[in-house]
């Protein structure tokens, strides 16, 4: 995994909080070696990202993509550091983490 793409309907708000908690979470997990970058539902193409996050309200959105991983709370870097950390050791090729 080399890639996080954070999604939202416009690109603006909650996709760029998403990608500030996602960098704290890499960096209390040790992964310094992955690029965050928060992008609209409408620039977000499945062969941009190895993974997309995003909240429930754009998950449906997604539902297509490889690799996603669907937030309820958007600023609990808790939740964020959970949810990769089962990414990460995850043997499938695709997942749907929610």
């Amino acid at each position: 995994i080399r890639s996080i793409i954070c999604c939202c309907g416009q690109g603006l708000g909650s996709s760029m909080i998403m990608e500030m908690n996602v960098k704290k979470a890499l960096r209390a997990l040790g992964r310094n070696d992955i690029s965050v970058s928060h992008v609209s539902l409408v620039d977000a193409a499945k062969d941009k990202g190895d993974i997309y996050i995003c909240g429930l309200d754009v998950a449906y959105q997604l539902r297509d993509y490889p690799r996603v991983i669907v937030l309820r709370n958007l600023i609990m870097v808790e939740e964020i550091q959970e949810k990769l950390k089962r990414a990460f050791t995850t043997k499938e090729d695709t997942f749907h983490i929610e």
